[in-house]
């Protein structure tokens, strides 16, 4: 076969309406969508944004503000480690 009808049969499937497997996939991301943000990664970002503010830029040496936010570990909304 082709390499143009290859990728034409995959996109023939992939556009059917009734698809069942895109139809559970569309719902899917509809339900993860609608779910909350877990707090503990709320906090974990604030903390990032905290560190960027305060922190000098990479330019300079800064440590990764991801890895600086982590570095005592996870915690839980209330702040106890998880």
């Amino acid at each position: 076969m082709a390499k143009d009808e290859k990728a034409g049969v995959g996109r023939a499937v992939g556009r059917r309406a009734d698809d069942p497997i895109a139809l559970g996939l569309r719902k899917l991301w509809a339900d993860v969508e609608q779910e909350d943000v877990p707090d503990h990664f709320l906090d974990l970002l604030d903390r990032i944004d905290d560190h960027r503010a305060t922190a000098p830029s990479e330019s300079s040496g800064a440590e990764n503000p991801a890895a600086t936010a982590l570095e005592d570990g996870p915690r839980r909304a209330g702040g106890d480690r998880l």
